[in-house]
């Protein structure tokens, strides 16, 4: 029986050149918590690079690839998925946490819909879906909130306000530079209209890079990567994009700081309006002057 992996990646080029039990903290901190853990793992043959046996000293490069096997070779089942911080749960829908690194869903060996469905059976409902469907997706590298649906009438009607755009998301980022206070950009991507509003909560300076900026991001349109092309394309990228590069470089080793912050909609079935506002970033918290512009943010509780 072939065994299935839990997860893997490709060598980032700010991971280039470094040993493998260096590399594998960073790739796979969503799964092995400590450097230590990483390290044991490679040691008990868990961890491939390139479809043979990694070992701690060997060195990667970019575009290697990595896969990370289970605990238990001759269980593969015996792995369980972390479960995901859920803000918002009933017999409809699900609004959940998609931390940064991890696929909404598709064919990956992990996804946040595969997590939902390992510790959260379907509804006793009449129209309970198998699994719960995600109504949009986020991009990998991309934290925020998500609404799944849990029945077949809350896919349809969220679908329907989705579509509507009756469901209105922002986002947090920061990007290099110092934009204007207000941005509002109308430039399309892939030949479709696209629009993107941005409102500068603060100023300060990216260590190593910089003047650099806050922004409160709502999007009019939702295009494929719109945030990172637009800002990219007003000379603002956003902060450890590995896409859409400024010239000067990358901020290695934080990932990219954009996070889908608040989230406003009703609820399909119950006509409710549901409001959820994320709390920071830790990464975002790194910096003082984001801490000091962001201290009064009363975030949704997350269980």
């Amino acid at each position: 029986m072939k065994v299935q992996s839990i997860a893997q990646w490709e060598i980032p080029d700010h991971l280039n050149g470094q040993r493998l039990q260096d590399a594998l903290p960073e790739l796979a901190k969503l799964y092995i918590p400590s450097r230590k853990g990483c390290k044991k793992a490679i040691e008990r043959g868990r961890v491939q690079l390139n479809e043979r046996q990694g070992y701690t000293g060997d060195w990667v490069r970019t575009g290697d690839r990595i896969v990370l096997m289970p605990s238990e070779l001759n269980n593969p089942q015996a792995f369980v998925c972390p479960k995901p911080p859920i803000a918002f749960m009933d017999e409809d829908l699900m609004v959940v946490w998609k931390k940064a690194g991890l696929f909404t869903s598709g064919n990956h060996p992990q996804t946040l819909r595969s997590q939902l469905a390992q510790h959260f059976p379907a509804p006793n409902h009449p129209q309970a879906l198998a699994q719960a469907e995600p109504i949009h997706r986020l991009d990998f590298p991309t934290s925020g909130f998500i609404i799944f649906a849990r029945t077949q009438g809350a896919v349809q009607k969220l679908g329907q306000a989705l579509e509507e755009r009756r469901i209105e998301k922002s986002y947090w980022t920061v990007i290099h530079g110092l934009p204007a206070e207000l941005l509002d950009i109308r430039m399309p991507l892939a030949g479709q209209h696209a629009h993107t509003r941005a409102s500068r909560l603060a100023k300060g300076t990216i260590p190593t890079q910089g003047d650099g900026a806050l922004l409160e991001i709502t999007l009019e349109t939702g295009r494929t990567h719109q945030i990172r092309k637009h800002l990219h394309a007003m000379g603002h990228g956003v902060v450890g994009d590995e896409i859409y590069q400024r010239s000067a470089g990358r901020y290695h080793g934080h990932g990219l700081f954009l996070c889908a912050s608040g989230l406003t909609f009703q609820h399909p079935i119950h006509q409710t309006i549901l409001t959820f506002k994320a709390d920071l970033p830790k990464k975002f918290k790194r910096m003082q002057w984001i801490r000091s512009a962001m201290a009064d943010v009363a975030p949704t509780p997350l269980y």
